[in-house]
């Protein structure tokens, strides 16, 4: 996707205002959902390995509990960022600059490998992704586990569908459901920072404003999508590019893949990693399951897969 305003990944992360926003988050901690992920399918605390670590924000949360994170990014500034952080904690990290597209680990040295938000959705080409998930299996110990977020950018149409007429069935038959005290849910300090800009709009606002990046990110680039199946397109299905890599907007746009379920859990099988789970985040944090025809098309879901033993 050739465009004189993309910008190479590292020059959009390395913005004073986009690094400034990832070092709230990461005094924040882990989002709700990423939390419960990791309480799931992660094991004892072990050797972590956070792949586009950023500012250290799963180091400065799990540390203390006894994990060993070693954090890799391709920004310097980023990883600047984590030094400063950890060091206000007195903690002493162990950080790499580098690309998921090279890892600079030996086999089979880590138990756990993360993938939170966006990392793996800024490298552009299939085949390319495709090598980076068999690397990433390589480093992985025999039934050690890959946790990756995906951030789709909104979520389909289907979903709002659903939604409407779950929250509808709620107010006929108020269920003994809900979500976990604000006050007490793990994550809860980081989601109240990502949903600042919802607490602060008119919720009709805010709803108008979810169906428009919807019939943007979604509906149109799923008619983009079928041209380029048919060939009548440049790029590969799910290409993007993105001005919004924080909270706001910021000079130049950065490359972006919107995946399909089955695209990834294709790709990782062919990678050698078997599927443990995938989830929305609403499903992590709310205890509601979601059929997984919506599962599949929300904005945020966690997968966790793992290196076989044998």
């Amino acid at each position: 996707m050739a465009d004189a305003a993309q910008l190479p990944v590292q020059d959009k992360y390395r913005q004073p205002e986009v690094i400034e926003f990832w070092r709230r988050l990461s005094l924040q901690g882990l989002q709700a959902c990423e939390e419960a992920a990791i309480k799931k399918y992660a094991s004892a605390p072990g050797l972590a390995l956070d792949l586009g670590c950023g500012s250290g924000r799963a180091i400065l949360a799990l540390q203390p509990r006894g994990y060993r994170v070693v954090g890799l990014d391709i920004t310097w500034e980023m990883l600047d960022a984590a030094r400063e952080l950890c060091a206000q904690r007195h903690l002493q990290p162990h950080l790499t600059q580098g690309d998921l597209r090279a890892l600079p680990y030996a086999q089979a040295s880590f138990d756990l490998a993360l993938i939170l938000i966006a990392a793996l959705q800024h490298i552009p080409q299939r085949k390319v992704r495709q090598a980076v998930l068999a690397d990433i299996a390589r480093v992985l110990r025999p039934g050690g586990v890959l946790i990756l977020a995906l951030d789709n950018l909104a979520p389909a149409l289907r979903c709002y569908g659903y939604w409407g007429l779950r929250k509808l069935g709620a107010w006929l038959k108020p269920s003994s459901h809900g979500r976990p005290s604000p006050a007490s849910s793990p994550g809860a300090a980081a989601d109240q920072l990502l949903s600042a800009r919802r607490a602060s709009m008119n919720k009709v606002i805010w709803h108008l404003r979810g169906l428009a990046r919807t019939l943007r990110w979604r509906t149109w680039n799923g008619w983009v999508d079928a041209a380029r199946r048919a060939g009548l397109a440049k790029g590969e299905p799910g290409d993007a590019a993105i001005h919004q890599v924080s909270l706001t907007a910021t000079r130049g746009r950065v490359y972006y893949h919107i995946y399909r379920h089955a695209e990834l859990v294709a790709d990782a099988q062919a990678a050698g990693l078997e599927l443990l789970g995938y989830h929305a985040c609403d499903e992590l944090t709310s205890g509601r399951e979601t059929p997984p025809r919506i599962r599949q098309l929300d904005k945020q879901i966690l997968y966790a897969f793992r290196r076989p033993s044998k």
